[in-house]
């Protein structure tokens, strides 16, 4: 079984970034589906394009 691809910590920084779940994915070199499970996981609401461009 492989280790982890990114730590909780690294997709919070990027979520905290205004980064979705596929940026984070490329970002940290995992699969988008990974990312938005882990970020539901945590409590985590998903980036929408409007609260990025503010």
């Amino acid at each position: 079984m492989a280790g982890r691809l990114f730590t909780e910590q690294q997709l919070i920084e990027l979520h905290e970034q205004g980064f979705n779940d596929r940026e984070i994915g490329e970002k940290l070199g995992a699969n988008k589906v990974t990312v938005h499970i882990h970020r539901r996981r945590l409590g985590l609401k998903p980036v929408s394009r409007a609260a990025r461009n503010l």
